[in-house]
C-alpha cells in the first residue's frame, strides 16, 4: 500500500478487525483495558481520509515473538 498513488483508497480496512476485537470483549474474551489492534493514522481531520494504519507496539512484539517461535 505504500506505493499507491493519493487517488487510491482503501475504505473499510479496519472495521473488521475492530468488529472482531469488540465482539470478543462483549464475550468476555478481552478485558476493557486491552490495546486496540489496528488504529487508522489521520494528518488532519480524524472524519477525513486516514494516511495510514498502526498497530500497537505491544502486539508488535507478541506478533514477532510468535514468529521467531515458529506459531505463525
Amino acid at each position: 500500500m505504500r506505493s499507491w498513488t493519493p487517488s487510491r483508497r482503501v475504505r473499510g480496512f479496519t472495521k473488521p478487525v475492530t468488529r472482531i476485537a469488540g465482539l470478543l470483549r462483549n464475550l468476555g474474551g478481552t478485558p476493557e483495558s486491552a490495546v486496540q489492534v489496528l488504529k487508522a493514522e489521520y494528518d488532519a481531520d480524524p472524519g477525513g481520509r486516514a494516511s495510514g494504519f498502526c498497530v500497537h507496539p505491544l502486539l508488535v512484539l507478541l506478533i514477532n515473538e510468535l514468529g521467531e517461535e515458529g506459531e505463525l
